[in-house]
């Protein structure tokens, strides 16, 4: 009888009838606590401040698939399911692990991962929600909202939040209020509007002793969030819409959320950000702060232009200023997509022609650039001839992910977007391929290790051109149908990953241009901050005043420059850029104004070195903007 009693018991508390204790953990002062059945009911810290507000929702997990030919809305209670019967729980020093079957109703298998640790200092935590479809493909979108109660006390709070346009926004955290950070998939629509972030962290305070809490989401896909307020029952989530009926689910998705428990104003929710979503991302070398200088060389003149301006910059800056000075080596490859990498070798070649169609270009705006015979030997002289004189050296990386016919490559699978740049380094059509595409993400990994290999003992900087070519919501179509954007995020990582144990000295920098404008009005609304994976941005804006502020956040603890390939016609930008945002002073030779150092006017190269000695004492150190962006004066 006796055990028949404990069989009936053990079976009432798996199927959720009777519930086992709380688990409990502690950081410091604080103590979370998760119910068996996967829900956090309490976190609070020994001087009674408790931040798990029950009158503002719960912390389960809820799924809804969205029916076909529907769009994405604020699902309906009855086709909402509730993750709050575990088929399989884990606890674990640091947290439980908590896994849910939800078919029939939906075929997929929910994992929950809730972690209570310590980071840089704070107590974080972290959940981990994974969704594993039971029979792929899943065609069906699939809302996830991830409860979260976890909030300040209190009826009033300021909310710091990394808007899109550069601007750090404290505001109140009013009911219809949604933050969005965007990349693949949708965040859920709510009521009212979504307000559009840099990074996908929000930070609220309280003030009163109370700390601060930052939330945040890993960047690789879109997330909606909504903050917990007690004073009015609002309930908190984070939110995001799988697009199953354009992307099936074939694999494992996850998504990780964090709230961090801190004290200090908004530049501590940003050192969490870099602490725990980007910690495998290692911060730009130091160096980069103290660039004064850069100019851009599109292989000019028949490559003499690289000698002659680092000649002329030579007799004008004393050598112990050099290492401020960026030389920047564009064009010197044989073709877009192929950078003189030979694939199935796995080795860059030992001679090429660079700018092979430079003659048909000579009356499509580059008049003056020549076929270049070039060498890994020729390469090898071109780094050193500026580094022997003190300058640093950065090297063109690519052109984003664009290739073309002569690259050999073009097979319909690994296209994403037809058509690209067309200059003197284009041979045939051009084409931008997809980094979801697996040979196509591996290519330009083995092309930076054969790259690294070859000349990474010798330069400075490697810059990724065109970076914004894959835009928020890119979705690739045919075979691969996936998240072009995810994929281009994990990429720059990747390369990023790649540089920094390779050369750890090295900056790999790419080219976002996020929220670019040709007319000062319209912005580029959809690029992403790629950069927030790299070293810092060195970006084909053209120092376009209008544009600085939307790079700052992705930059924040790294650096924003742009090139300016009118940098005699257009100085003022130069100028306005050192003295609003800081940026290096902009010089360039081989396209537009095709002027380098060496052939300034004497009046020209005044006003040049007269920004210069104002600017090589700064160090770029970037700051959100508290009010409207600068203008320039007209």
């Amino acid at each position: 009888m006796q055990r028949y009693a404990l069989i009936c018991l053990i079976g009432l508390i798996l199927a959720g009838s009777v519930h086992a204790e709380d688990l409990v953990f502690v950081q410091d002062d604080w103590k979370l606590k998760v119910s068996d059945l996967g829900n956090i009911v309490g976190l609070a810290n020994t001087e009674g401040v408790q931040l798990t507000q029950s009158a503002a929702g719960d912390n389960f997990i809820r799924l809804a698939l969205v029916p076909e030919g529907r769009a994405a809305a604020a699902p309906a209670g009855d086709s909402v399911i509730v993750c709050d019967r575990p088929t399989k729980t884990e606890p674990r020093s640091t947290g439980g692990a908590f896994e849910y079957d939800l078919s029939p109703r939906i075929p997929l298998v929910v994992k929950h991962e809730v972690k209570f640790t310590k980071v840089a200092g704070f107590p974080v935590v972290r959940r981990a929600v994974t969704l594993q479809p039971t029979a792929p493909p899943l065609k069906q979108d699939v809302i996830l909202l991830v409860g979260n109660n976890i909030a300040l006390p209190g009826a009033t709070h300021s909310v710091f939040t990394p808007r899109y346009n550069g601007q750090g926004d404290f505001v109140e955290n009013e009911p219809g209020r949604q933050w969005v950070w965007r990349l693949s998939g949708r965040a859920l629509a709510r009521q009212g509007s979504q307000e559009v972030l840099a990074i996908p962290l929000v930070s609220e305070s309280a003030g009163n002793g109370t700390p601060r809490l930052t939330h945040m989401a890993d960047p690789f896909f879109t997330t909606g969030f909504l903050l917990a307020d007690s004073a009015t029952s609002r309930e908190g989530e984070f939110n995001c819409v799988y697009l199953g009926s354009r992307v099936p689910m074939t694999e494992p998705q996850q998504r990780v959320f964090w709230t961090v428990i801190q004290d200090g104003g908004p530049e501590k929710a940003l050192q969490s950000w870099y602490a725990i979503p980007l910690s495998d991302v290692k911060e730009g070398p130091d160096w980069l702060h103290d660039v004064a200088w850069q100019h851009y060389d599109y292989l000019s003149h028949g490559g003499k232009g690289w000698f002659e301006d680092i000649d002329a910059a030579e007799k004008l800056i004393p050598k112990a200023e050099r290492s401020k000075i960026v030389f920047t080596l564009h064009g010197w490859y044989d073709m877009l997509g192929r950078y003189t990498f030979d694939e199935k070798a796995g080795k860059l070649d030992d001679e090429w022609t660079a700018f092979p169609k430079a003659a048909e270009m000579k009356e499509k705006g580059f008049p003056t650039l020549e076929p270049v015979k070039m060498t890994k030997a020729d390469m090898h002289r071109r780094i050193r001839y500026a580094k022997e004189k003190g300058f640093r050296v950065c090297v063109y990386f690519a052109d984003g992910l664009t290739a073309c016919d002569g690259a050999g490559f073009n097979k319909a699978a690994e296209i994403l977007i037809p058509g690209g740049w067309v200059g003197p380094d284009t041979v045939g059509e051009p084409y931008i391929q997809n980094p979801a595409h697996p040979k196509v993400y591996q290519r330009y990994l083995s092309y930076l290790k054969a790259f690294l290999a070859e000349y990474g003992r010798e330069i400075d900087a490697l810059v990724w051109d065109e970076t914004f070519q894959i835009r928020a919501g890119t979705l690739a179509a045919g075979e691969n149908r996936e998240y072009s954007d995810r994929a281009m995020m994990k990429l720059v990582r990747d390369l990023t990953q790649l540089v920094s144990t390779t050369q750890p000295k090295v900056a790999f920098l790419v080219s976002d241009c996020q929220g670019m404008s040709f007319d000062g009005k319209n912005h580029w609304p959809d690029v992403p901050g790629y950069a927030m994976m790299a070293h810092g941005c060195y970006q084909d804006s053209h120092c376009e005043p209008v544009t600085w502020p939307y790079g700052i956040f992705a930059n924040f603890r790294n650096v924003l420059w742009s090139c300016n390939w009118q940098a005699v016609t257009r100085l003022d930008y130069t100028v306005f850029g050192v003295e609003h945002y800081g940026v290096p002073i902009a010089t360039s030779n081989g396209w537009r104004d095709d002027k380098g150092i060496a052939g300034l006017s004497e009046s020209e190269l005044a006003a040049v070195l007269k920004l210069y000695e104002k600017r090589k004492t700064q160090r770029q150190e970037l700051n959100w903007l508290t009010g409207p962006a600068p203008k320039m004066a007209k």
